[in-house]
């Protein structure tokens, strides 16, 4: 089982299979005890981080060769796609930023929102 922590350590992240169907599920769930709640509400969650704030989780869900990328607050809320299906994300080893292809731009996504990268 993969999980995370959020930075204040108040919230742990993590994936589970309930059918045992190799659909996995994004939970939160507070470190303390309480209601676990889903996150992602259709799918299977291939990879996921926590904003370095520990407001929110994104994560990636693959259907076939196009990666889905979406948002939502930890402790559970309205669900948003980050940026249109695109092909796989790169996130940092800190889990901070993640670079998106969308066609011919590249979008980051980090501490300060979503921005579009300009290269020379």
């Amino acid at each position: 089982t993969d999980f995370k922590l959020t930075p204040d350590g108040a919230r742990v992240l993590y994936l589970a299979d309930p059918d045992t169907d190799n659909v996995f599920v994004l939970h939160s769930a507070p470190i303390q005890g309480g209601q676990s709640v889903a996150l992602n509400l259709s799918g299977s969650v291939e990879a996921f981080e926590v904003s370095s704030d520990g407001q929110r989780a994104r994560w990636t869900q693959r259907n076939g060769a196009t990666v889905s990328y979406w948002l939502a607050p930890v402790d559970g809320g309205p669900v948003s796609p980050a940026l249109p299906p695109v092909q796989a994300p790169v996130t940092s080893p800190d889990g901070r930023w993640a670079l998106v292809p969308v066609g011919v731009e590249l979008w980051s996504e980090g501490p300060s929102g979503l921005h579009r990268v300009s290269c020379p």
